[in-house]
């Protein structure tokens, strides 16, 4: 504890602002506290429903506020808030992410959370990106401040996946490359509809596509090993009771979301729009199937692919969150009714084993026939 209370004292005095540029924060933090009371108790609601959606938010609540109240007490209230929504360029970016988000990293006491964390911070990033699109502000400054940031994030984040994954953690490294993926797909979406109005958006998601295809080959290579048996009789057995609970938890986690979403898509239908809303909703009816086969898989005692069915479900559900959202808050005409690799793949796969089990029967036919 000593330790962790002398890297926050280091991180506060390593922030210093010259004296012009201190008074300049603090007059925009006047205007910021006051504009912010007005609408405080709305946004809270909004990012309720929000943290809900997605199991990264939900899963590690405690240690997010432990983090915001060591923030606070290093910061003060106003500071660190009004920083925690800064972009790049802007004042208090600094705060942001040489304070705000180094203590909140330093609470991430586990693999497993330090995985999700980086996870966020991509999120973040791309989302930081799109905003300066959308107000014109992604110079070429900010623009090589983001895609140092992005790759400084998504290296971490690769490389817990494959520390857990080495460890023999699979199904914490299958939940953390499928949310890592669902974040990445996203953003690609959402940048190149950006990158319609100014090139630097659509520059960037081509750096965003190539890590997401290659994201999402580990992704799939684990869900293959979590299907895999392991060796010995005790070993699987072990491992076998691990991938059954794991199983039920994915499966709790998508039906969360896909409520949530409901919600969020209900909530924001005014600024979504009445055909896009429509679309969410049948993308949702979707996941509902692919939430319905992990079921039956758990049922049949699948837990291999109870599990990979439930983390397709929630990265599908996540997926349409992204989507609708991006058109509430930027006003980009995303396509939400457009099927997702994942959903296209699963659709070539029914029609292939369909038409594999016609050509049975002809065969069968055929032979009975002779």
């Amino acid at each position: 504890m000593n330790s962790l209370i002398e890297q926050l004292k280091s991180l506060r005095s390593r922030v210093r602002l010259e004296p012009a540029r201190a008074e300049k924060v603090r007059q925009n933090l006047v205007h910021f506290i006051e504009a912010e009371e007005a609408v405080r108790v709305r946004e809270t609601e909004r990012h309720t429903i929000q943290r809900s959606i997605s199991t990264r938010f939900t899963r590690f609540r405690f240690t997010t506020t432990v983090s915001a109240m060591l923030v606070l007490a290093v910061l003060g209230a106003s500071t660190s808030f009004a920083a925690q929504r800064s972009l790049p360029g802007e004042l208090l970016y600094p705060v942001k992410v040489g304070v705000n988000e180094q203590i909140v990293g330093l609470l991430q006491f586990s693999s497993q959370t330090k995985a999700h964390y980086e996870v966020e911070l991509v999120d973040e990033r791309l989302k930081e990106a799109v905003s300066l699109s959308v107000q014109g502000k992604l110079d070429a400054t900010t623009t090589r401040e983001i895609e140092a940031r992005l790759e400084t994030n998504i290296s971490k984040t690769e490389r817990s996946i494959d520390s857990l994954r080495t460890r023999g953690d699979t199904q914490t490294a299958a939940d953390v490359a499928s949310d890592f993926e669902s974040v990445l797909r996203v953003g690609s979406a959402v940048l190149g509809e950006a990158g319609k109005r100014e090139d630097r958006a659509g520059s960037l998601k081509g750096r965003v596509d190539a890590v997401l295809h290659r994201a999402s080959g580990v992704r799939t290579e684990i869900e293959t090993e979590v299907t895999s048996p392991s060796g010995t009789s005790t070993e699987d057995g072990a491992r076998s009771r691990n991938v059954e609970s794991s199983a039920k938890r994915r499966i709790r986690d998508a039906e969360e979301a896909v409520q949530s979403v409901r919600t969020y898509v209900d909530a924001n239908k005014d600024q979504v729009g009445e055909q896009a809303a429509s679309d969410a909703k049948l993308r949702l009816d979707e996941v509902e199937k692919k939430l319905d086969r992990a079921k039956q898989e758990e049922s049949d005692k699948s837990f291999g692919d109870a599990f990979n069915s439930g983390n397709e479900a929630v990265r599908a559900a996540q997926e349409v969150h992204g989507l609708t959202k991006a058109r509430a808050d930027w006003r980009l005409d995303v396509q939400i009714g457009n099927k997702t690799e994942d959903e296209k793949k699963q659709q070539e796969n029914e029609k292939q084993r369909q038409e594999n089990g016609e050509r049975d029967a002809e065969e069968n036919d055929n032979h009975n026939q002779e």
